[in-house]
């Protein structure tokens, strides 16, 4: 089986990416500047990597592991509802296009 073509425009395998990446809307956070950086950084890179919403939740969730220590926890979609508890600066909700993502850390 062969790998899926990148698009030439975007680099994208996900023929469903947006051909120009959206702006990050902040919907509510309490996390530090560097943090919320990254976790807008990783998301466009989600969003071309993958094209199931389950998959960009789990490399969002294993990065900011990796880059954070455990244990974050990340829901995207376009449409759900969610009441969390998160560590003190350690949350992001944020849109990118129509796609939202809630990301969030637990001791």
């Amino acid at each position: 089986m062969s790998a899926p073509s990148q698009d030439p425009t975007t680099g994208s395998t996900n023929p469903d990416a947006p051909a120009q990446p959206h702006k990050a809307v902040i919907k509510s956070i309490d996390m530090d500047k560097p943090m919320e950086e990254k976790a807008i950084e990783l998301a466009h890179e989600a969003l071309e990597k993958f094209t199931m919403e389950k998959d960009m939740a789990e490399y969002l969730k294993r990065e900011f592991d990796r880059l954070y220590q455990t244990t974050w926890h990340c829901v995207v979609g376009k449409n759900f509802g969610s009441f969390v508890t998160h560590e003190t600066r350690r949350f992001i909700y944020f849109y990118i296009g129509p796609v939202s993502i809630l990301l969030w850390k637990t001791s």
